[in-house]
């Protein structure tokens, strides 16, 4: 009989809220920046950023998708 190891997960089921939080520092911009070639100054550039109608860096789109 073998076993398989515990993967970490919840056992979930349909319904089941999983919730993972995490806060993007600068430095998170910039190397995502450098990975994918996408270094658009709304990402990396505080100084430009903060006349912008965010006031400061945005996150990568795909960069937020990965983290779905």
């Amino acid at each position: 009989m073998t076993t398989k190891p515990p993967s970490g997960r919840a056992n979930a089921v349909i319904g089941t809220v999983i919730e993972r939080k995490r806060t993007f520092t600068q430095a998170d911009f910039d190397l995502f920046a450098e990975l994918s070639g996408d270094d658009n100054p709304i990402h990396v550039d505080p100084t430009f950023s903060a006349r912008t109608r965010f006031g400061r860096t945005a996150a990568h789109g795909m960069m937020l998708y990965s983290m779905v």
